[in-house]
């Protein structure tokens, strides 16, 4: 599929998604795979791709820092 297409479905399927009250992390990362794998064409470099922007995304500085300091606002 070229680029264009795989964008027009993407967005089409997040607009649809979020409509009917689908969580937004939910919608986010499947139109991600789904937009990996139709422009690829494989489903295992969908997979890996999904599993390594977790965890960069995740080990960042930022996701312990700020649940910290909402605790330390919950015991003030």
């Amino acid at each position: 599929m070229t680029p264009l297409t795989v964008g027009i479905i993407c967005v089409a399927y997040l607009v649809v998604m979020l409509l009917m009250g689908v969580n937004i992390g939910i919608v986010l990362v499947s139109a991600g795979f789904m937009g990996i794998y139709l422009s690829t064409g494989r489903f295992n470099i969908a997979v890996a791709l999904l599993g390594t922007t977790a965890f960069t995304a995740i080990k960042e500085y930022v996701f312990g820092v700020i649940p910290l300091f909402v605790m330390m606002g919950l015991f003030v």
